[in-house]
């Protein structure tokens, strides 16, 4: 927790506030605010930055299993993202399908989740 508060508190010098530094992150390179907080902060990794940004209000996809399953179903991906590339490869998909439908991500992961069964 000590650590985490103290790279919080390390963002809000950078950037004047940790919500600053949220907000201004493109949510077109959603996937590299989840490397940053990875990086920067402890127990971060998996799903558990997009699920911190989800409580903090910030757009973001959750690769859950429903959507994984989706992404694999509508070919996006062959196999469950693992790494950057595969990740890069999901943003696009959602930053075309954002683009499409003006949806924000939250609610394409919720649409993908729903559209197949696990």
């Amino acid at each position: 927790v000590r650590d985490n508060a103290a790279a919080m508190l390390d963002i809000a010098a950078e950037h004047k506030s940790f919500g600053a530094w949220l907000a201004a992150w493109p949510g077109d390179d959603i996937v590299g605010l989840w490397e940053a907080l990875a990086k920067r902060f402890s127990q971060m990794g998996g799903n558990s930055g997009p699920s911190f940004l989800r409580m903090t209000g910030k757009d973001t996809f959750i690769l859950t299993q429903s959507v994984t399953s989706a992404l694999k179903h509508w070919g996006v991906v062959n196999a469950p993202p693992k790494n950057r590339a595969d990740r890069a490869q999901v943003q696009a998909a959602f930053n075309a399908w954002a683009k499409e439908s003006g949806r924000p991500l939250c609610q394409l992961s919720l649409i993908l989740a729903g559209s197949v069964e696990d």
